[in-house]
C-alpha cells in the first residue's frame, strides 16, 4: 500500500526544497527490482492520485499486480452506493 508524496503539506517546510524525487523513488518507491521480488500474488495499492516515478514507476500502473484503476472504479461504485442510502433515508450498515 503506497500514500502519494504530499508536497503542499510541505510547502514552508525548509527541507521540501531538497526533495528529490529520483532519490525517493529508489529508496522508497516500488522500482521494477522491487516488483520483480514481490510474491506472485502480491497486489499493489495506492489511493491515488500517483506521483509517477516517484511512489509507482509510471509503466507499472499498468501492471498485474497494480490494482490502482479498480481501487478507483470502486471507490466510485462505493460513494454512490452510500449516496443512494442516504437519499432514500437508510442508515449504513444494513440497520433499520
Amino acid at each position: 500500500m503506497l500514500l502519494r508524496v504530499q508536497h503542499e503539506r510541505h510547502s514552508g517546510d525548509p527541507n521540501e526544497k531538497k526533495f528529490d524525487a529520483h532519490r525517493y523513488h529508489e529508496k522508497y518507491g516500488i522500482n521494477h527490482k522491487r516488483y520483480e521480488a514481490m510474491k506472485k500474488d502480491a497486489i499493489i495499492m495506492h489511493p491515488g492520485p500517483i506521483n509517477h516515478d516517484v511512489e509507482l514507476s509510471g509503466d507499472l500502473v499498468e501492471s498485474d499486480k497494480c490494482m490502482f484503476v479498480r481501487q478507483m472504479e470502486n471507490g466510485v461504485f462505493m460513494r454512490m452506493a452510500m449516496l443512494e442510502a442516504v437519499l432514500r433515508g437508510r442508515k449504513l450498515g444494513g440497520l433499520e
